[in-house]
């Protein structure tokens, strides 16, 4: 048999304040009060125990540590104190520490009664949330590559050291690039990790690297916003605060195409019914963000031509070698065309002297194509 014998003990639990949870990047100092107050007078005990602390609700300490080093404090901790009651909870956290879960911090606060009564213990609970730093000093900056479009973009930040330890068998820390058209200088939200909507994957790098070039669909006037994410293996897992955005417009250093238009519809080689040859007349600006006196002359243009509304079968029709002075270089009249069946899209390649004097293209202008008319019959 169990007997059960209750008594009215002249004793109330000590009450502890509540305690707010907390939210910091990984490298701060956590400090917090914790509060306790007797209604009987009676002078306490307190202690905390949890992952932080890496000791058990006995207060017996792990032999092998549940987090890494440095190990949370709580002073005073385990000594009797006079009611109210005041400790400091401390921890000095590290990026080896992050996690995507918030570590629970519990406060054990105990009595201790001067009438015999049993002593009675409180229980208070808060989350410390640990995230990883946003990456820092991003910048970016307009390149020239050896890609389709010669466009590019270059991006650059800090080396970024702060990264938990994630499982063998699991894949390394990555820097996350993300994209969007339009300049975004949002803030994020407190505690908040990852991307800001609105933005696109382009790409993912190894967490020590510290650059990226940007080639994808670029276009010459659009402004180009980026940010950074640091992205942690699992088992921890979880993301860094997103980096501060850097946005960028690509400068007009390629000429634009301005005209395509059809002089004379005919066929290729003109015949006894039809004496008038197909022709067609474009017209492109200069380069408007390039000034020649910042050197890279002479330039070059090269037209190219390609059959159809939307072709892309290239064929390069024209050299013109020019030094952005105001002569007629911006215009050309291809002859010899069969406008009378076919449409036609251009392209202009722009050509700049690299210091070995070498012509290297530095950009092409979107296409354009000629403008072409169907007859349908009206119904009566």
């Amino acid at each position: 048999d169990v007997q059960v014998i209750v008594i009215d003990a002249n004793n109330r639990r000590p009450l502890i304040d509540p305690i707010a949870d907390i939210c910091v990047e990984a490298g701060t100092l956590v400090t917090q009060n914790i509060r306790v107050t007797d209604p009987d007078g009676n002078r306490v005990v307190v202690i905390g125990f949890g992952g932080p602390f890496n000791r058990s609700a006995d207060n017996v300490p792990f032999a092998t540590p549940i987090v890494p080093p440095a190990f949370a404090t709580l002073r005073p901790d385990g000594t009797s104190q006079a009611s109210p009651a005041t400790s400091v909870f401390s921890w000095q956290t590290n990026c080896t520490q992050i996690r995507d879960e918030p570590y629970q911090i519990t406060i054990k606060a105990t009595d201790q009664p001067t009438n015999r009564a049993p002593a009675l213990a409180s229980f208070a609970a808060f989350g410390v949330q640990l995230i990883g730093p946003r990456p820092q000093n991003l910048t970016a900056r307009a390149v020239t590559v050896g890609n389709a479009s010669g466009r590019a973009i270059q991006l650059n930040w800090d080396n970024y050291n702060c990264s938990p330890v994630g499982g063998t068998d699991q894949l390394p820390a990555r820097m996350i690039i993300y994209r969007k058209e339009g300049c975004d200088n949002r803030n994020p939200p407190t505690c908040f990790t990852g991307i800001l909507p609105g933005y696109t994957f382009i790409a993912q790098v190894p967490l020590t690297t510290s650059t990226f070039t940007d080639t994808t669909g670029l276009r010459r006037g659009i402004s180009y916003s980026y940010r950074i994410v640091a992205r942690y293996p699992l088992p921890v897992g979880g993301e860094s605060v997103v980096s501060r955005e850097i946005c960028l417009s690509l400068p007009l250093l390629a000429p634009v195409l301005t005209n395509v238009t059809v002089d004379s519809t005919g066929p290729a080689v003109a015949t006894g019914a039809n004496s008038r040859r197909g022709v067609i007349t474009v017209r492109w600006t200069r380069p408007l963000g390039l000034n020649p006196a910042d050197g890279g002359g002479p330039f070059e243009y090269r037209l190219f031509r390609a059959p159809g509304l939307t072709g892309t079968s290239y064929t390069q029709v024209t050299a013109i070698r020019t030094s952005l002075q105001l002569i007629a270089d911006t215009v050309f009249v291809d002859r010899g065309l069969d406008t009378q069946t076919n449409a036609y899209t251009y392209r202009l390649d722009f050509f700049v002297t690299n210091p070995a004097g070498q012509l290297v293209r530095q950009d092409a202008s979107e296409p354009a194509s000629s403008v072409r008319l169907t007859t349908v019959a009206a119904r009566s």
